[in-house]
């Protein structure tokens, strides 16, 4: 495939985006996909944002009982045979990715693929390779017929550029005019900077939408890491790549990326922070755990040990209580951000000199509430469309009753007996709600009153008086019960 071919495909994609679009809805889109024979969604390969709707998609199809057929092109067809084994346990993991030569034939986290096969498996779906050998329009035609062939639905995965209306659409309406082709592209550049706040999906016609899930720069964040990764690693060994689980580091700037994050943020906040301030921190992922470990050890509570034992174990994003020290096993760009919000909010705790205690649950629970509430929040700030559990889907009864509680006694008589790791459990559940309800109300509806809630959760009172406040301040009417998080 040439760089030329590359390009002209490219602006055939960019030409195809400048169209005419109307905004649509999740009731429209779903109604589009339950019509259609074949559904063509696009693939930025390295960005898992894309992986995740496509695993929503299919979730939908099974919710409705949908006989349908997955076919996806980063596998070529002549290891069609290897698939089929697979799926029938007849290969390991391990295996499987060396038949099909993944290390050499794709190179991108397998992660982001491997979910669709765990649902194959699980739910007997055929899973179909398209991908094959030739130039870009010579693949299209290829695929093509592969999809053609099949009798029942099919839900294809394929590479965004490959989805533009002349390129594979065409080829398959053209050898079947009685099929019904939906296209669902994702994250288009120039329409995320068209769109008001709370539009994600649109449309150019009935057989054609674009999910938007995730601002640009977040899209291109991914890519620019892989291409570190492959910088650093251009041998990619694959079994070191699954012990890593397939979430490939940041380059050898990590730091450097927080510490840039840390001031944007703490500009947008108006926070005051200086730079000789935020640059007092350490970062360590799971190639350190002797040291955060080491760093553990030196608290003398034996709860607080086994605590932050078990956030190892989990694989949690989390800081030292009461220190600058900040663990993320793994990196990606939400979770860079996630921490950076923590860090921001351990300096305002400092400043305020509001250490954490963990042997009151009150204070515990408050604790990990407002801090989440805060790295939330600010997670938020730099990607809108990251979504939570909200009440609907929330499946821990405590945090229901939190919400719902109207006296502080209430609320004192439902966490009484909790631990601290069931106070953390429920404050990142719960802040994460909160968090994105009060990013609503200030940036999305513009209530520039519920700015004071930002002022009180930065005053770092752990109180159990100013969490009820917050939480009561936020849910003010009952309609938050059917609240629930969007699809996509």
């Amino acid at each position: 495939m040439g760089s030329k071919e590359l390009t002209l495909y490219l602006e055939d994609q960019q030409k195809s985006a400048q169209r005419p679009y109307k905004t649509s809805n999740e009731k429209e889109l779903k109604l589009s996909i339950e019509n259609s024979d074949i559904i063509l969604v696009g693939d930025f390969h390295t960005f898992d944002q894309n992986n995740k709707n496509f695993l929503r998609i299919i979730n939908n199809l099974l919710s409705n009982n949908d006989d349908f057929v997955m076919a996806v092109e980063f596998i070529h067809h002549h290891s069609q045979h290897i698939i089929d084994a697979y799926l029938k346990d007849e290969l390991t993991e391990t295996e499987f990715l060396e038949e099909i030569n993944y290390q050499d034939s794709w190179h991108f986290p397998w992660p982001h693929y491997k979910a669709f096969f765990d649902l194959a498996k699980e739910y007997n779906i055929k899973v179909i390779a398209i991908n094959s050998d030739g130039t870009l329009p010579e693949r299209d035609l290829f695929a093509a017929k592969i999809i053609n062939a099949e009798i029942r639905k099919v839900l294809v995965f394929i590479g965004e550029l490959h989805i533009v209306e002349d390129k594979l659409p065409k080829k398959l309406r053209e050898m079947n005019p009685e099929n019904k082709v939906l296209v669902i592209h994702q994250n288009l550049d120039d329409i995320y900077w068209d769109l008001k706040p709370g539009e994600y999906i649109i449309k150019f016609n009935d057989d054609e939408y674009s999910l938007q899930t995730s601002p640009p720069w977040i899209k291109y964040e991914s890519l620019n890491y892989w291409f570190d990764y492959m910088d650093e690693d251009p041998d990619f060994e694959i079994h070191e790549h699954k012990l890593n689980q397939g979430i490939f580091l940041f380059s050898s700037n990590i730091t450097d990326n927080f510490f840039d994050l840390c001031k944007k943020i703490s500009e947008v906040l108006h926070l005051n922070i200086s730079h000789q301030e935020l640059e007092h921190f350490n970062l360590y992922d799971h190639q350190s755990l002797e040291i955060v470990l080491k760093n553990v050890y030196t608290y003398r509570n034996k709860e607080l040990h086994q605590f932050l034992e078990n956030q190892l174990i989990s694989g949690a994003i989390f800081n030292l209580p009461n220190k600058r020290i900040y663990y993320c096993p793994t990196y990606s760009f939400n979770r860079l951000v996630l921490i950076s919000g923590i860090h921001l909010y351990q300096i305002i705790s400092d400043r305020n000199q509001s250490p954490f205690r963990i042997n009151d649950s009150n204070l515990s629970l408050s604790y990990f509430t407002q801090k989440r509430v805060f790295s939330y929040l600010v997670s938020k700030i730099i990607n809108p469309f990251r979504k939570c559990d909200r009440y609907q889907d929330i499946q821990n009864e405590d945090v229901k009753k939190i919400i719902d509680c109207n006296s502080i006694e209430e609320l004192e008589s439902i966490i009484f007996s909790l631990n601290l790791e069931q106070t953390n459990h429920i404050g990142q559940i719960l802040g994460s709600y909160l968090g994105e309800l009060l990013y609503e109300m200030i940036f999305l509806k513009d209530k520039k009153e519920y700015l004071f809630i930002l002022d009180c959760i930065k005053e770092t009172n752990y109180e159990l008086e100013t969490l009820f406040f917050i939480i009561r301040s936020i849910f003010t009417e009952k309609s938050y019960q059917s609240d629930t998080k969007r699809i996509f």
